[in-house]
């Protein structure tokens, strides 16, 4: 666990994550995304795609990056929930440009 707290003190901004399966293999992250919420039946999912120096506009590269990932998360919520709306505000992360978008969806009962 030390790791994790390491993380969380180098970056508080951050959000950090801590998981173990109990046998001794454990998974340590710090990430600028909140990778999953969840408030009663309504989750969230944030991912930062085609991060780049600011300045021009991004790539193809960037754009498809973008897609693939905002894709996988939709899909990959697809089947626990009803519906997945994507909101997509524009987003800079300190010194540079990413694509952010926010999944949200409400969870079948």
């Amino acid at each position: 666990m030390h790791a994790h707290t390491y993380a969380q003190e180098r970056d508080p901004r951050a959000y950090q994550l801590y998981l173990s399966d109990g046998c001794g293999t454990s998974f340590v992250g710090s990430t600028p995304e909140r990778l999953y919420t969840r408030t009663g039946r309504h989750v969230a999912s944030e991912a930062v795609a085609g991060t780049r120096p600011r300045g021009p506009p991004g790539s193809p590269k960037d754009h498809a990056e973008f897609v693939v990932v905002r894709d996988w998360i939709r899909d990959a919520l697809a089947p626990c929930v009803r519906e997945v709306d994507i909101e997509v505000p524009k987003s800079v992360l300190k010194q540079c440009f990413a694509m952010l978008f926010v999944a949200l969806a409400l969870l079948v009962p």
